[in-house]
């Protein structure tokens, strides 16, 4: 982990991918996941810190950054190589002062994992949970917990987290009771069965009510009690509607 504060000369690639994260930034909040987005928008305040695990290229760090301001922390954790490279630089040619970036993954213990990247490079649909097939890169990540990182290390109150890690959101979260007791975060989860199958999913959801949390599901542009979300018809089934694989969780308290 380390505060993107550094002296670097800036080139025109990082002009390129600055361009490219609010571009992404964008596209996400009209398009691509405009209701997560507006969820993110009307949860999240300024001087809060925010987490996004799974940040990817960074398109929700970059509206979390706007949202919290320059008394707001956001932790953004990235484990793919390529990828944290590429947002770290763009973070300092930006100015984004109050991201903190890291490699960390997370998981229900501290340690290593091994982490699939599918054809190797980059991907969006890299996982701990899958299984490796030939053109797949394995690479080795450092792990830690909610729990331990909030906790014990940093000693932060989160006030929003987003968690998209391709089928292991259930032991990222276990890793992180106390860490929940105590925040109290509300949370935006990405959960398919086509990753983690559908008792994990189910599990995941089990676990937050567990926790004091009331969950919820887009249908529509309506936000619908997570009691009534049939994973068959929103997941499995092929002849499916529509599919829904984000969640939200709110504290009851």
């Amino acid at each position: 982990m380390q505060n993107i504060i550094l002296r670097f000369i800036p080139s025109k690639m990082d002009f390129i991918n600055k361009y490219k994260l609010i571009t992404r930034a964008w596209r996400y909040r009209l398009f691509i996941e405009k209701r997560e987005i507006n969820f993110l928008l009307n949860n999240l305040k300024r001087n809060q810190v925010s987490v996004d695990i799974g940040a990817h290229k960074g398109g929700y760090t970059y509206w979390m950054s706007k949202l919290v301001g320059g008394n707001g922390k956001v932790f953004s954790f990235e484990p793919q190589p390529q990828l944290y490279n590429k947002l770290k630089s763009t973070i300092i040619y930006s100015g984004y002062k109050n991201i903190v970036l890291s490699d960390l993954g997370f998981s229900r213990n501290i340690g290593t994992r091994q982490l699939i990247i599918p054809n190797g490079g980059t991907s969006p649909s890299a996982s701990v949970v899958k299984e490796k097939k030939e053109n797949d890169v394995s690479i080795a990540i450092k792990t830690t917990t909610l729990d331990d990182f909030f906790i014990n290390k940093t000693k932060t109150q989160v006030d929003f987290i987003k968690c998209d890690v391709e089928g292991h959101e259930l032991e990222v979260f276990k890793g992180g009771e106390n860490f929940f007791e105590n925040s109290r975060p509300t949370v935006l989860v990405e959960s398919e069965a086509r990753h983690c199958g559908e008792e994990k999913v189910l599990e995941l959801f089990q676990f937050m009510e567990s926790m004091d949390y009331r969950g919820y599901f887009h249908n529509g542009d309506r936000l619908v009690d997570i009691d009534r979300f049939n994973i068959f018809e929103s997941q499995l089934n092929p002849k499916r509607l529509k599919y829904i694989n984000n969640f939200f969780f709110i504290s009851k308290f």
